[in-house]
């Protein structure tokens, strides 16, 4: 079944949705109510949990699942650029509004916190954000033009986070 739906800032019409182990991208101005039809992504090895579109780059997707993968799809290439490997299932990822190579995430098992990736050195998270006692479940960013963003976490607890603070 579809896990999230993730609508393009760039295409009013057009959507991603995580199914099993795939993306699926629709482009509903192609596609009639009853169609089925769509671009499909595959390259999980197991259940995409969630997808972010890039706020300032059309065609650019990126998905994380249980596998541990963030993936960075394009779209009009129909492929990934660039992976990254955490340890544990990632569950929430966001891309990083005043730099088009960070995105962040969150794992579902794993730890407390909220790291960052460069998806031109994707090996090791750049930053980590801490100070949640239970993992951080979803993070907002205060706006597309800040680097302060918001953390809740089953601590039941919100933090206020800086780039900078990192």
């Amino acid at each position: 079944g579809v896990k999230k739906v993730c609508w393009n800032p760039h295409a009013d019409m057009q959507y991603a949705a995580c199914l099993e182990n795939n993306i699926k991208v629709v482009d509903m101005r192609h596609n009639s109510e009853k169609s089925s039809h769509g671009e499909y992504f595959m390259g999980h090895t197991g259940p995409v949990l969630c997808t972010d579109w890039h706020p300032n780059r059309n065609g650019m997707l990126a998905s994380a699942g249980r596998d541990g993968y963030i993936k960075v799809w394009n779209i009009k290439k129909g492929g990934y650029d660039h992976m990254m490997k955490y340890a544990a299932a990632i569950d929430c990822i966001k891309w990083r509004p005043t730099d088009d190579n960070y995105i962040l995430s969150t794992s579902s098992t794993f730890d407390h916190d909220v790291l960052c990736w460069n998806v031109e050195k994707p090996f090791v998270p750049s930053h980590a954000f801490s100070g949640h006692t239970r993992r951080a479940s979803q993070f907002s960013f205060y706006s597309k033009q800040s680097d302060n963003f918001f953390s809740i976490g089953k601590d039941k607890t919100l933090l206020h986070h800086k780039f900078d603070d990192a």
